[in-house]
């Protein structure tokens, strides 16, 4: 059990039903010893399991050589958020809920229709850079991460069924459901990105209670139409480093200063299209 929890930033119970539902059994037990041995915080539910590092030891590794869940440019952060914002109105649609046994299942196609849009609409006075083959190139720098880190699974069809790239089907994993939508937009609300490079946005921490998603993702959107720029991408990416720790992989440091990037590796570049 202990091998597989750190195997991996997420174990799921559909991985081992029998250690999962052990761990689950004695759960204070094992986050007694991993708090008191390590300094590190199971965050459990009843389909996902993980380990919650605050900290990095080793500062000998920097950033860019940590294996670690990130997303540096901001297409990608976007596409990321678009996507969250598109698994909350399939599970409305589909009538998926966090505690159902089989996961959100989706057709590649119907993300690449709806992040297009959302992606003109966010930016309207660039919506010339942001059209379906572009939009595309995005969500396919997106996806391996996404895979890796085990918040989305690529479902083998049967031969025949589907050839194209557009039907290709993904199931959302439960880590999808740690992500707290509705406490970052609120804390949206409560942090300036204006502010200076030593202000520290809290943390929410990490949570063992899975929130559903919530209408209040859309603050997400009319808040990066607003606020969208290369220098304020720098603190957005801090924020969502810091309020969301759930979603860091296992050895994220959290909570280090915006005035540190440079130091730190973060790499944000400013083009034509981003």
């Amino acid at each position: 059990m202990l091998n597989i929890l750190l195997e991996a930033p997420y174990f799921y119970k559909t991985d081992d039903e029998r250690l999962f539902l052990t761990l689950m059994r004695y759960k204070k037990a094992f986050a007694a010893f991993f708090e008191k041995f390590y300094g590190w915080t199971p965050v459990m539910d009843e389909k996902c399991a993980r380990l919650y590092k605050p900290k990095w030891y080793n500062e000998c590794i920097t950033p860019p050589n940590r294996d670690m869940f990130t997303f540096t440019r901001l297409g990608e952060c976007v596409a990321f958020l678009v996507l969250l914002e598109f698994f909350e109105r399939e599970a409305r649609e589909q009538g998926v809920g966090v505690d159902d046994a089989e996961n959100l299942r989706f057709r590649y196609g119907d993300l690449l229709e709806y992040a297009a849009g959302r992606f003109r609409a966010l930016f309207p006075d660039k919506r010339e850079n942001y059209g379906d083959e572009r939009v595309r190139q995005i969500l396919r720098d997106i996806v391996p991460t996404l895979i890796r880190y085990r918040f989305l699974r690529k479902v083998k069809l049967p031969d025949g069924a589907g050839a194209g790239e557009a039907d290709t089907i993904f199931e959302c994993l439960p880590a999808m459901w740690h992500y707290q939508a509705a406490q970052l937009a609120e804390l949206i609300g409560e942090h300036d990105l204006t502010a200076s490079p030593t202000s520290n946005p809290k943390s929410t921490g990490a949570s063992c209670e899975p929130s559903p998603l919530t209408e209040s993702i859309s603050q997400w959107s009319e808040f990066l139409r607003r606020q969208m720029s290369v220098q304020k991408a720098e603190n957005l990416l801090q924020l969502i480093m810091q309020v969301c720790p759930q979603l860091v992989s296992e050895n994220q440091t959290v909570g280090y200063q915006p005035n540190e990037t440079a130091q730190k590796g973060i790499r944000l570049e400013k083009t034509t299209d981003e």
